[in-house]
């Protein structure tokens, strides 16, 4: 495994916002996998800690209509999988936005808010042999921490299952993720989730939002 950091140089501010912000991205990521391991089948909990998370679910099915669903595995076959983990106020904090797999690729988005609903951070793994010179799944996963206005405050990336030496200098080992949507309500419009979340009493910030974390 390769993990290539790069960073300008931070105020200690700054460094304070990385540091409490990977923080956060990494307690709702274990929150979601703690619950994603349940039984196989399992129905999702509503909260799902002592401090008043809650998880919700949505997949986009085949034919492009956004439901929601109680379990990972919603017993049909569906194009991408939403998990959408709330705070206590039933804010956007974590969203993970998962496409169904291929043979030749696969890729997990998982975006962190902030209480103001700005995006905070962003997960981004993907792997695929699709371009490659090798033909072999490459798996990178980037880490990314943001600033204002989706300014880089730090990113690394993982270069999960490559053997040591020289990386691929063409094909999908070049790969690199887009830039993430400014705030969850853009991204929860972008992907059709609008609706299906205000059903499920989440609440977006309008125009002003709330206090920055």
């Amino acid at each position: 495994m390769l993990l290539a950091v790069l960073a300008a140089p931070l105020t200690p501010a700054e460094r304070a916002v990385v540091a409490r912000r990977g923080a956060e991205l990494g307690a709702l990521e274990g929150l979601l996998e703690a619950e994603r391991g349940r039984p196989s089948g399992a129905r999702v909990r509503d909260v799902i800690d002592r401090e008043g998370h809650r998880l919700v679910l949505f997949v986009a099915t085949v034919g492009g209509a956004v439901e929601r669903v109680r379990s990972f595995e919603p017993g049909f076959t569906f194009a991408t999988l939403y998990a959408l983990i709330l705070d206590a106020e039933r804010r956007p904090r974590l969203l993970l936005v998962q496409p169904r797999g291929k043979d030749d690729a696969y890729e997990i988005d998982q975006l962190l808010f902030g209480r103001d609903g700005k995006a905070a951070a962003r997960d981004h793994t993907y792997g695929t042999s699709t371009d490659c010179a090798d033909g072999r799944i490459h798996e990178r996963r980037v880490v990314t921490i943001f600033g204002p206005a989706l300014r880089v405050l730090e990113r690394r990336v993982e270069h999960l299952n490559d053997p040591p030496g020289a990386q691929l200098t063409e094909g999908c080992a070049l790969e690199a993720p887009s830039p993430p949507f400014p705030d969850a309500r853009a991204l929860l419009r972008a992907h059709g989730l609008e609706r299906a979340s205000r059903e499920a009493g989440v609440r977006v910030q309008g125009r002003g939002g709330a206090p920055p974390p």
